[in-house]
């Protein structure tokens, strides 16, 4: 969570890191804390937005998506999925860096990416 008065706010047009490499608990345990910080900050936009989004202009609240499809893949199939899915929401990139590409009308928005196991708790 971020210090009382202090926004948290991305440094960078993305947030993407690898699974720990050198395998100590003191990694694992980092990382783990990463993981959850920066979920804690994503869902606390979410929020924000959810709370906002009855004064926002109705297209918007239309374009918006809140939703989950559950799937049956395996790890790699899982991997090409999260590649293809990159593939498209790239193509959007260059106007992070060029604002004169970016439509009339454009806002910044938050693409999630999020895809877990979710029988963990079965096995």
């Amino acid at each position: 969570m971020a210090a009382a008065g202090h926004a948290w706010r991305a440094t960078t047009t993305s947030t993407v890191w690898d699974a720990p490499g050198d395998g100590t608990p003191e990694t694992a345990a980092a990382a783990g804390l990463l993981s959850t910080v920066l979920a804690e900050q994503y869902f606390e936009q979410l929020t924000r937005w959810l709370e906002a989004s009855p004064g926002e202009p109705s297209e918007w609240q239309r374009a918006a998506m809140l939703g989950d499809q559950i799937l049956y893949v395996t790890p790699a199939e899982l991997e090409e999925l999260g590649g293809r899915v990159r593939e498209v929401v790239n193509e959007y990139f260059e106007r992070q860096v060029r604002p004169e590409l970016r439509p009339a009308g454009a806002r910044l928005v938050t693409w999630l990416n999020i895809a877990f196991p979710n029988d963990f708790r079965k096995r």
